[in-house]
């Protein structure tokens, strides 16, 4: 007989429940923390490369909708996308294809924003 699944808890990629209460009390008392936090905020949604990862860990910080919204949306539309060519990728004759891409960061992301997705959407997220 094989061993029980584990189940995963989300977050766990990088930070965790507490990992990231420590991060929020660190933003209340540390004036360092709270203009670090700041600069962060100013720099979320600007579509930039490190937007998505800006806004999602927001989003793990604060549990805003708005910041939860967007990660999720963004993700999914990758998510979408890149299924497509992964599907139609011949990676027989291209070994290297899609490993530089930033999908460390996105699975981060994922993990980040694990409750904002339904089960259908983390199963293409996953994919």
């Amino acid at each position: 007989m094989g061993a029980e699944p584990t189940i995963v808890q989300h977050p766990n990629l990088l930070l965790n429940s507490q990992g990231i209460e420590a991060i929020r009390e660190k933003i209340r008392n540390q004036p360092w923390a709270t203009a670090l936090f700041e600069k962060l905020k100013a720099s979320a949604n600007t579509g930039l490369q490190d937007g998505l990862r800006n806004t999602v860990l927001l989003y793990a910080l604060t549990g805003e909708k708005s910041y939860g919204d967007s990660a999720h949306d963004n993700l999914l539309n990758d998510a979408r996308y890149s299924i497509l060519r992964i599907d139609k990728a011949n990676l027989d004759a291209e070994p290297e294809a899609y490993v530089w891409n930033a999908w460390e960061a996105k699975a981060w992301a994922c993990d980040l924003c694990y409750d904002t997705f339904s089960a259908p959407e983390w199963e293409l997220a996953e994919r």
